[in-house]
C-alpha cells in the first residue's frame, strides 16, 4: 500500500487477498504459574486442504462426510507440540 495515498478525513478501505494457503495451524500455549515451569499446549485449529480436514477444538468437522465418501485421513502426521 501506498502510505500517501490516506489523507485525513478521507474514508479508508483496503481491498487485498491471500492466495496459496492449503494448511494452517493455530496453537496456543497456557503458563499455569507465573514461572512458567508447569504449561500445557492446546491445538485450537488445524486444517489442511489436500487432507480435507478441519479441526476445531479437538473435533474433526469433516469427519462424517469423509467417511461417507470413502475418504481416509491419517491424521497422526500432525506436528506435536515439544
Amino acid at each position: 500500500m501506498n502510505p500517501t495515498a490516506f489523507r485525513r478525513g478521507d474514508l479508508m478501505e483496503h481491498e487485498f487477498s491471500i492466495k496459496g494457503i492449503t494448511h494452517y495451524e493455530l496453537w496456543m500455549e497456557e503458563n499455569a504459574s507465573a514461572d512458567g515451569s508447569q504449561s500445557s499446549v492446546t491445538q485450537l485449529y488445524y486444517w489442511d486442504f489436500f487432507e480435507n480436514v478441519l479441526i476445531v477444538d479437538g473435533y474433526n468437522v469433516f469427519a462424517q462426510e469423509n467417511a461417507m465418501m470413502g475418504i481416509t485421513t491419517d491424521l497422526t502426521g500432525q506436528a506435536e507440540a515439544g
